[in-house]
């Protein structure tokens, strides 16, 4: 098992959100809930030859904070890569629906 799905089951987090692009070098950024509303995120890249979440060791390589925090770190690295802007909203839109 990854180290990424070992701190996934100790933390009992649930995927939120994930975009990644398709290309053979890809950027990728997820998140998850916790049960009790905290979200952890992380954001990736790499070639064909890597996976997300690869590099991860221990849970405080993940950022964490309230759905706002969420929200401004997924702008900022969307602004950064080229992602696309209807992609974007939908997935703003999606956060913003997490209860």
């Amino acid at each position: 098992m990854r180290e990424i799905e070992k701190i996934i089951k100790e933390l009992r987090l649930t995927e939120v959100i994930s975009v990644q692009s398709d290309d053979c070098e890809w950027d990728g950024f997820t998140a998850w809930r916790t049960p009790r509303g905290r979200f952890y995120w992380f954001t990736d890249s790499g070639c064909s030859c890597t996976s997300f979440g690869e590099v991860i060791e221990s849970a405080s390589e993940l950022s964490d904070g309230t759905r706002a925090d969420l929200e401004r770190a997924f702008r900022e690295w969307a602004g950064a890569h080229a992602i696309d802007h209807v992609n974007v909203i939908d997935t703003i839109e999606k956060m913003r629906q997490i209860r």
